[in-house]
């Protein structure tokens, strides 16, 4: 016997699910990512998404074709994530550094080639009329236990901040394909995005900082379409819960940030003064959601951040609905 694996399907019509999220996993912590992603099995989770920086293309050198290749090999060869016995069902998107660099967009010269490489170590098969369709870039729609889960590209379409007349995050096909998706029926939807969405405060890499005006006109349509939203972001290296006023969408949400499972550790700035925080970590972390949808357009939440060990930095219950 070399190697073996167990796995087992998923319920898919059940009205809740355990899942858990996770992002910026950095190869240059070899001595924390094995008891991080032990602590993450152990609190058995259903599902679990990554949500960027699967690995750091660019630690080492500057990305070409070749280095894009041979730094997610290494990432996966060495992580205890794609080494375990029981198998968790796993989705992904991406954002700055498995695209290929620090905070790049659509500037960036190997995107075809990254965009094949990211698809071939996170197969994401989609198949006729089943739960898991692909939109554009590399984002994908799972819809399952009564839920949705929009996994956004956030750096295949995105503009530098300094771009005036077509700022953007997400680009218009994607923007379009996501609120046609939303549009269809009323089931909750999770938006998962490499970087924060209400991330202005830090003055930095953000849909807030970078592309307000693109995030206001967006929120607008969003406000408008029959599915509640819930925010699911990484990137800044520390965990952190929002709450997003009703202002925003016409109702009270959440934006639930998940960052990094074993990355360079983040301190928040003393400016970093963020009044929509309900708690934050700057640890070695994954965020643990128990969502139940309750009725056609609300989810109940228990929502945990979790640390070395399995240590609960907070915990936060909720509920998100339109009416």
């Amino acid at each position: 016997m070399i190697d073996e694996r167990n796995f087992k399907s998923l319920d898919l019509d059940k009205k809740a699910l355990k899942f858990a999220v996770a992002s910026c996993m950095s190869d240059m912590f070899s001595n924390v990512q094995g008891e991080m992603w032990d602590a993450l099995v152990k609190t058995r989770p259903e599902m679990l998404f990554l949500i960027g920086d699967l690995c750091y293309t660019d630690t080492f050198s500057k990305t070409d074709e070749a280095q894009l290749w041979r730094r997610f090999a290494q990432s996966r060869n060495q992580f205890a994530v794609y080494k375990m016995k029981n198998l968790i069902p796993t989705l992904a998107t991406w954002d700055d550094h498995d695209f290929g660099g620090n905070n790049l967009g659509r500037e960036y010269q190997f995107i075809e080639s990254s965009t094949t490489n990211f698809m071939t170590y996170v197969a994401q098969d989609v198949w006729q009329n089943g739960p898991l369709s692909r939109g554009p870039g590399v984002s994908h729609c799972f819809e399952a236990f009564g839920l949705r889960f929009q996994l956004m590209d956030a750096r295949t379409f995105r503009s530098q901040r300094t771009a005036t007349n077509d700022n953007t995050h997400w680009g218009a096909a994607q923007e379009e394909w996501l609120l046609a998706s939303l549009d269809r029926e009323t089931r909750p939807t999770f938006i998962m995005n490499g970087s924060q969405i209400y991330g202005g405060y830090m003055q930095k890499d953000s849909y807030e900082f970078n592309h307000f005006e693109s995030l206001r006109r967006i929120t607008s349509e969003l406000r408008r379409v029959s599915s509640p939203v819930i925010y699911v972001s990484g990137d800044i290296h520390a965990s952190e819960l929002m709450r997003i006023e009703s202002e925003q969408l016409g109702y009270e949400t959440f934006e639930i940030t998940s960052s990094g499972i074993h990355s360079f550790i983040n301190p928040f700035d003393a400016s970093y003064v963020n009044p929509r925080r309900l708690a934050a970590k700057m640890d070695f972390n994954f965020t643990v959601i128990e969502a139940a949808a309750v009725g056609p357009d609300r989810v109940d939440l228990g929502i945990t951040a979790y640390g070395r060990n399995r240590k609960v930095f907070y915990t936060h219950t909720a509920s998100v609905a339109r009416g």
